[in-house]
């Protein structure tokens, strides 16, 4: 790959290798240009959306460097990867997601932890060759891996094949529930929505079920039925809404804006609506509210569903 299309994503944790970080960004930014190189730090502005401006970053790069110090999986009170919600958990998932070359760097004699070790979403990072970064040696040591890595190896190669075909079988999945459901545009229309619900699962995340739905973030609950009943006048809805064990997550049918993400945890609320049967509302925290059409598949119960994980 030339070098001049190589753009680098650095994960890293601050309370781990922070400093080493910003050795690496210096150093790589002098061999591909600062646009080619990304670390949160120095390419996120003030009061932009982190997690929106980090998958969108990590779906424009070629190559993701970690960082792995002795305290990079956790500390004596557990591994930190074990929470959904680790932003180094995050990064490397929607990494693997999209079959980037993943480049595990070792900092001050640590060792990738073994697979056991890590979330069954994470496996594959232990198939990834290693490199160790001495201080003695660290700016020979990077150019190093630069020179190892400027060539998908057969391996990368057989990988990115692989999630090629995890991606298909994904988006097979979601038109069969799409058809259960029988409501709603076609899946070949919203297959932007498709996409961009498939980046935003884990690889290991079931889905129970999806349909049209909207989402709206009102000041008040009766603004927000309002601005539903408004939005029912498109029978297509605005988005599609889907359902896993361990959040719910809404694609508006603008491409431009990201998806909405609202774990159970979050949910106070959820009712069926009073003048349309079909219309389940749920009220979560930070005003969020998120309709959802129950559709044709009258087996599935959303409001059933939602309340037992909310444990109500």
């Amino acid at each position: 790959m030339p070098t001049a299309t190589r753009r680098i994503f650095i994960s890293y944790r601050r309370s781990d290798t922070q400093g080493y970080a910003g050795w690496l960004n210096q150093l790589l930014e002098e061999q591909f240009g600062r646009s080619n190189v990304f670390r949160d730090l120095d390419s996120i502005a003030p009061g932009e959306h982190f997690p929106t401006k980090v998958a969108r970053t990590i779906a424009a790069c070629t190559d993701v460097f970690v960082l792995i110090g002795h305290t990079w999986l956790g500390t004596a009170g557990g591994s930190r990867l074990g929470d959904h919600d680790d932003w180094v958990r995050l990064e490397l998932e929607a990494a693997l997601r999209r079959g980037l070359r993943i480049v595990p760097l070792l900092i001050g004699g640590a060792q990738l932890p073994p697979r056991e070790a890590l979330p069954p979403s994470l496996h594959p990072l232990c198939d990834r060759q290693t490199f160790e970064l001495r201080d003695a040696h660290f700016a020979e040591d990077v150019r190093s891996v630069i020179s190892e890595t400027e060539q998908v190896s057969a391996v990368d190669r057989d990988y990115l094949g692989t999630a090629a075909q995890r991606r298909d079988d994904r988006f097979a999945e979601l038109v069969r529930l799409w058809g259960e459901n029988g409501v709603g545009p076609s899946a070949h229309n919203i297959r932007p929505q498709f996409n961009t619900l498939i980046d935003a699962l884990e690889p290991d995340e079931r889905l129970a079920n999806m349909a049209p739905g909207t989402v709206t973030c009102d000041s008040e609950y009766e603004d927000s039925l309002r601005g539903t009943l408004r939005s029912m006048r498109d029978t297509t809805f605005s988005g599609v809404v889907a359902l896993t064990p361990r959040r719910l997550v809404y694609v508006p049918r603008r491409n431009s804006l990201p998806p909405t993400v609202v774990p159970y945890r979050d949910i106070i609320d959820v009712r069926p609506a009073r003048f349309l049967t079909p219309l389940v509302l749920v009220l979560a925290h930070d005003n969020v509210n998120v309709s959802w059409l129950s559709g044709a598949k009258k087996s599935f119960d959303a409001p059933a569903y939602i309340r037992d994980r909310t444990g109500r």
